[in-house]
């Protein structure tokens, strides 16, 4: 199965912008590679509109909605 290769997943919602903010169902992506054991890293690829966006501020959004999501698997 090809989930046993997987080593890295590298993600972005809609248009880049931080979990949350777009349409994708990240809890039932954590679920899937929940179920399949995944250990490794899950990189978030965020962009900005504009200079004006605090990149710390949407890491750290990213994160806690991430860690949300982490919480309600089962």
């Amino acid at each position: 199965m090809l989930g046993d290769w997987l080593a890295h997943v590298h993600c972005a919602d809609v248009d880049r912008g931080p979990p949350a903010v777009g349409p994708i169902d990240w809890l039932s992506l954590l679920q899937a590679l929940k179920d399949r054991s995944y250990e490794g890293y899950l990189a978030m690829e965020i962009g900005f509109a504009s200079r004006a966006v605090d990149p710390d501020d949407y890491a750290r959004r990213a994160l806690d909605y991430l860690r949300s999501m982490e919480r309600q698997l089962h």
